[in-house]
């Protein structure tokens, strides 16, 4: 059995176990501090110690059944439910039902132990100690089950978060922007009806974006190399349907051993496609894709107008902790570059752990 185990288990054998610790470790302390000498010689002798065995079992019980009480009957209706004067009210109650039940075990104890005189106020006064002593111990009970159950709930709700944003992630990953879709497959049922020889290729290109989308992006990770075939898939099949004469994709750099979030390219390069297809700018838009050590830098290459278009679209899209958007000049020309952060190792402690972009 665990440390995390006997705290925080419910199966019934932990909780005999974590319950019967805690009231033999506060049974003791109790044990201890009832002992009373009254002479340094006392110590030697067997009578300070029967008095406090005496004392444990005469006022223990009042302990356990009022701690157990206020655990399971006031914590569940009165404290989790915010009911807080039922609270003081029955806290009230149970201080004057202690008092009362320790007034005759207090008697029980004076009797048997010759501690003090077996007077009234003699057992008034122990029995207000008592008391007091068992309402403490009940609310410092109270709190450890309130602090154990908050922290419970908060690991819940951290494993529900994180699946959420788990869930985020495999949505979005696995989500082609529907515009291109719908006009790739557009383009795809012309090609077919007009017997165009590269209908084959384009529906083939079409499965394999779609595939590595859906069945290869499970990992938080994947091979940069991975993601540029697609990427270049995705160029061939716009060069397919003919819709590409604006755009020109270059890839430069060392893309083994190197790993990135899944569908980051992909989102960007269908950003390019969508905001530009029907647009009647004739100049160029150029990408360049280059690896540099650990980092990708994704240089675009396109007119101002362009340039403003896919900023303000790709702004606020992307985890800022591991990308990077600025506009730089480059010779002569305006370029946007995209940093990229790029892994070594696929199981990387600093991969990303929440959505690296928005669908917009």
């Amino acid at each position: 059995m665990t440390i995390q185990q006997l705290i925080f288990s419910g199966r019934t054998t932990h909780r005999v176990a974590r319950h019967a610790a805690f009231w033999l470790i506060y049974s003791f302390h109790f044990y201890v501090q009832s002992i009373p000498p009254k002479t340094f010689a006392e110590f030697f002798t067997a009578t300070p110690y029967i008095t406090a065995l005496i004392n444990t079992v005469c006022f223990g019980f009042f302990y356990m059944a009022v701690t157990y009480f206020f655990i399971y009957t006031v914590y569940p209706n009165c404290i989790k439910k915010e009911k807080y004067l039922s609270f003081v009210i029955v806290f009230v109650v149970a201080y004057g039902i202690g008092v009362f039940c320790n007034y005759y075990m207090a008697g029980f104890f004076l009797h048997y132990s010759n501690y003090q005189t077996n007077t009234a106020d003699n057992r008034l006064s122990l029995s207000y100690c008592n008391t007091r002593w068992g309402m403490i111990i009940a609310i410092v009970g109270t709190g450890i089950k309130l602090s154990k159950d908050w922290y419970i709930q908060e690991k819940a709700n951290a494993i529900i978060l994180k699946k959420k944003n788990r869930a985020e992630i495999q949505l979005q990953k696995g989500r082609i922007n529907p515009v291109l879709l719908l006009h790739t497959l557009d383009d795809i049922h012309a090609s077919v009806e007009n017997n165009f020889s590269n209908s084959g290729s384009m529906i083939l290109k079409l499965s394999d974006v779609l595939s590595y989308s859906l069945y290869e992006t499970d990992d938080k990770l994947v091979p940069a190399e991975k993601e540029i075939e697609n990427v270049k898939n995705l160029f061939a099949l716009q060069q397919l349907s003919g819709n590409s004469d604006h755009l020109i994709l270059h890839t430069e750099g060392n893309f083994a051993g190197r790993y990135i979030a899944p569908m980051v390219l992909i989102k960007i390069f269908e950003k390019c496609i969508t905001l530009f297809q029907h647009d009647n700018i004739k100049s160029n838009t150029e990408m360049t894709i280059t690896a540099k050590d650990d980092t990708l830098l994704v240089n675009i290459n396109c007119d101002d107008t362009r340039m403003a278009k896919l900023q303000q679209s790709i702004a606020g899209k992307f985890d800022q902790s591991y990308y990077r958007i600025y506009v730089h000049k480059q010779h002569t020309e305006n370029v946007l570059t995209f940093e990229i952060k790029l892994f070594f190792n696929k199981e990387n402690s600093q991969q990303p752990t929440e959505p690296l972009y928005e669908y917009a």
